[in-house]
């Protein structure tokens, strides 16, 4: 990509997370960027990374996960009716 530039950002748990932004947008980079692998907060600051902590709620995740937020959602049955149409129709695709 043209005039773009990869700014690094690491999570508590030390994963490295790659954003690009473009070149007229890298002077205002966010100093913060939800972690693409456990999506906790991140920085562009490695050795202050360790430092983020939800204030609010310590050591509680900042996001649902899919499942967790799906399980919100619906009741076990509902559930148990998506998963039984999912496969059926997987089912009827094979050859």
């Amino acid at each position: 990509m043209e005039n773009s530039a990869a700014v690094e950002y690491y999570c508590a748990r030390d994963h490295l997370t790659r954003v690009i932004f473009s070149a007229e947008a890298i002077l205002d980079v966010p100093q913060t960027w939800e972690c693409t692998t456990c999506f906790q907060p991140a920085t562009r600051n490695r050795e202050t990374s360790d430092t983020l902590k939800s204030v609010e709620n310590p050591g509680r995740s900042f996001t649902k996960s899919h499942q967790t937020a799906f399980q919100q959602r619906r009741t076990k049955r509902e559930s148990e009716e998506i998963l039984a149409t999912a496969l059926k129709k997987l089912r009827s695709e094979q050859p």
